[in-house]
């Protein structure tokens, strides 16, 4: 643990999250040098856990986007959680034995994950006189493991938007050529799949191409309808920015897609 400083943040030793110690005589020292203290945890491989932090604000609601995430990949388990004083929420997990960096607003807007790098504030912790507070249903539980899902968005790299460049009508046609190959070694049966190659799509092409290749694609699977296509194309637009054509070619190399050499412009590069 790290002593934070009293209803605040921030760490009290000089050392900070470097500094946090497992140590109990140490402990029993900070509790006695500051009594009122905040309690803080770090997260990833110091401690073994893994953190979703999810915000509620008045400029962002996490708990929307955690709901959205749930439908479109299946609940989160039961496992022990905290309420924080904004009304957000901790969700702890075991750490799954790879390395997750901590990050904001991933894997959605108001959802931070806290992996290696950093820590999170623990009950009985205060801020501005309200507390953190461990919720009844995961009282004497031990964190369980993250759902594979999960686990597969929390381990991709957050979409940075690049500037939109201006490619010719050859280079449009080597880079659609190449994500239909990529499209070739990804089944279209699994919902979740489903789900972040259509958004991968629309963050390459939200007009009529992505959507054509999406449907097309789509057809291959169990159980397609075209009326559900082009409702979930719609719905993309709302916060699929965390997701982009670099996790398309990530699925299809998963499954022994490699990239053909003709596909190895400069331009490319980037997706890869």
């Amino acid at each position: 643990m790290i002593p934070l400083v009293p209803n605040d943040k921030r760490p009290l030793i000089k050392k900070g999250l470097k500094g946090a110690s497992k140590n109990l005589e140490e402990i029993n020292r900070w509790i006695s040098k500051w009594p009122d203290a905040n309690i803080g945890i770090p997260t990833g491989d110091l401690s073994g856990l893994i953190v979703v932090d999810v915000d509620k604000s008045e400029e962002k609601d996490g708990l929307v986007e955690l709901r959205r995430l749930q439908e479109e990949n299946g609940r989160i388990p039961r496992t022990v959680y905290s309420r924080t004083p904004r009304g957000g929420l901790h969700i702890y997990f075991r750490n799954p034995g790879v390395r997750i960096k901590s990050r904001t607003n991933h894997p959605g807007k108001g959802i931070d994950v806290r992996g290696n790098g950093g820590y999170v504030v623990v009950p009985p912790s205060t801020i501005n006189g309200r507390s953190y507070a461990y919720g009844v249903e995961g009282m004497g539980k031990r964190p369980v493991e993250l759902p594979g899902w999960l686990l597969d968005l929390l381990k991709e790299k957050p979409f940075i938007p690049q500037p939109r460049k201006e490619y010719t009508p050859l280079e449009s046609n080597l880079e659609t050529e190449k994500i239909i190959h990529a499209l070739q070694f990804i089944g279209a049966s699994d919902y979740h799949t489903w789900v972040r190659v259509g958004m991968a799509l629309h963050s390459f092409d939200p007009g009529g191409n992505g959507y054509s290749l999406f449907d097309s694609w789509s057809s291959g699977g169990k159980g397609y309808d075209p009326k559900a296509v082009k409702s979930k194309w719609s719905s993309f637009g709302k916060g699929a920015g965390s997701v982009s054509i670099s996790t398309l070619f990530y699925l299809a190399r998963q499954n022994g897609w490699r990239i053909k050499e003709e596909h190895k412009s400069s331009d490319f590069k980037r997706h890869c």
